[in-house]
């Protein structure tokens, strides 16, 4: 009994109420993350300002959804392991939404300079705010599916256990019926065998 209450636990407490959800939150962040990236550079291929705008507040629409997403994840139990990686993410997003201001404001000048600028902020400092704020997810995703795989393993392995235990209890079960079947067909034999 006490080894499927733990199996239960680390399968539903610690991933069903933990890991999954946060590994769920932290994709959902990741892809609005991209989308935006992905707004953002079609702001900058546009000239028509109606497009400009249209994709500049797609591309800040979608980095709401990604503090959304993310403070999901962070009104779920996060393992102490995690904090650093949390707050490294939290500062490069920080860094990464002050620079897309920046470049859908340089954007939105609408001028061959205001397109060069935001160029430049896109891929001297924007690509590397981005590969850092992508690898804290990416950091944060597999810890988290480490965890559920630990929980996976411990589950299995207890498993296993009550298993052999289950076998061992019903072993031990049919010798001692067959013992005690002996012992009363010897207890019913010999009376009959004196008659």
């Amino acid at each position: 009994y006490k080894t499927s209450q733990d199996v239960f636990h680390a399968l539903g407490d610690g991933v069903g109420k933990g890991n999954v959800p946060s590994i769920l939150a932290l994709n959902r962040t990741y892809t609005a993350i991209n989308t935006a990236a992905k707004d953002i550079r079609s702001a900058m291929l546009f000239d028509d300002p109606q497009q400009v705008i249209s994709f500049s507040q797609k591309a800040r629409d979608d980095l709401k959804a990604s503090e959304l997403a993310f403070s999901n994840f962070q009104a779920l139990p996060i393992p102490d392991d995690e904090t650093t990686l949390v707050n490294d993410y939290q500062v490069a997003r920080a860094q990464y939404g002050s620079l897309v201001e920046d470049i859908l404001g340089q954007v939105a000048r609408g001028t061959p300079e205001g397109h060069a600028a935001a160029m430049g902020t896109l891929f001297v400092k924007g690509a590397p705010t981005l590969a850092a704020l992508v690898s804290s997810l990416d950091q944060l995703t597999a810890k988290n599916q480490q965890h559920v795989n630990d929980a996976l393993a411990t589950s299995a392995a207890q498993f296993e256990q009550s298993g052999r235990i289950l076998v061992g209890i019903i072993v031990g079960s049919v010798l001692v019926a067959l013992a005690v079947g002996y012992f009363v067909a010897q207890s019913i034999a010999e009376p009959l065998i004196g008659m």
